[in-house]
This record gives structure tokens, C-alpha cells and sequence, in this order.
């Protein structure tokens, strides 16, 4: 326990929740990384999207491994059938052209950043929308005027 940074509101709210004492709270990973980090620790999941060790200054360890689960089949339909798919990272867009198969010519994909979006443009989608900015919020805000 001890000062921490979070990158996102609700990363830290579970930090104080836990008892760490939160000091600033970033938006973005890209605005943890220009406000600028000189030590600490960072806690991370095994697969990253942005880079905030780039400089080797952080004692960094990873502390989870994000494990994918077998799609199922409703959630195969709900895609072919013309749904609105969330897509948090690139990772979880590859493992969507995996499992869907070709079957994302009626589907619908919101995008959290241009990298997302990249992997998504060589499927099929019908359409693929970019979040202005990579927040919860932005995914959100985009969700809902596709509706």
C-alpha cells in the first residue's frame, strides 16, 4: 500500500477501496505517459496495450493474465445477426476473427482506439467506429448513439 497513479476512474476507486492512497488519476495511459513517470512499481496484466515501462524505469511485474473464455453460441448469432460489438483491446479483436469466422458481415464494431480498429479493418464488418478518445466513457458515449 502506499501513493499510487491509476490510469482511469474506476481502476482508482478499487485502489482506495483496497486502501491504496491514489495521488493522481490519468484519463488515458497516453496521459500517464506525458505527464511523465520517474519510479514506483507498476502492476500490470500480462498483455499491454500501451507501453508505460518504455524506459525501463519502473520495477514492473505482471500481476494477471487476461484468459479468453469460448464465445458462445448466442453470442455468434446476436454478431451475424447485425449486433453492436464492443472492442476493448487488440487482442480481444483478433480472438473475434477467430471464433466469428467470416460471420461479421452484419455486425457492427466500436473500437476503443485506431490500433483496435486496424486488426477489426481486415474482417468484414459492416462498419467499424473509433472512440474519439480510449476511456470507458468514449466506448460508451459511441455505443449509445449507435443505438
Amino acid at each position: 500500500r502506499g501513493p499510487t497513479i491509476c490510469v482511469g476512474a474506476r481502476v482508482a476507486r478499487l485502489a482506495q477501496d483496497h486502501g491504496f492512497d491514489v495521488m493522481q488519476t490519468h484519463e488515458t495511459a497516453s496521459a500517464l505517459l506525458d505527464h511523465g513517470i520517474q519510479n514506483g512499481t507498476y502492476l500490470r496484466g500480462e498483455q499491454v496495450s500501451v507501453e508505460l515501462n518504455r524506459h525501463g524505469k519502473l520495477q514492473e511485474f505482471a500481476i494477471y493474465r487476461q484468459t479468453p473464455i469460448p464465445i458462445t453460441r448466442d453470442a455468434l448469432m446476436a454478431i451475424e445477426n447485425g449486433g453492436l460489438v464492443p472492442i476493448y483491446s487488440e487482442y480481444a479483436a483478433h480472438r473475434l476473427l477467430d471464433c466469428a469466422a467470416g460471420g461479421t458481415k452484419n455486425a457492427t464494431a466500436i473500437c476503443i482506439s485506431e490500433k483496435v480498429a486496424s486488426v477489426l479493418s481486415r474482417g468484414d464488418f459492416a462498419q467499424i467506429y473509433t472512440a474519439p478518445a480510449p476511456t470507458s466513457d468514449a466506448m460508451m458515449n459511441l455505443i449509445l448513439d449507435r443505438l
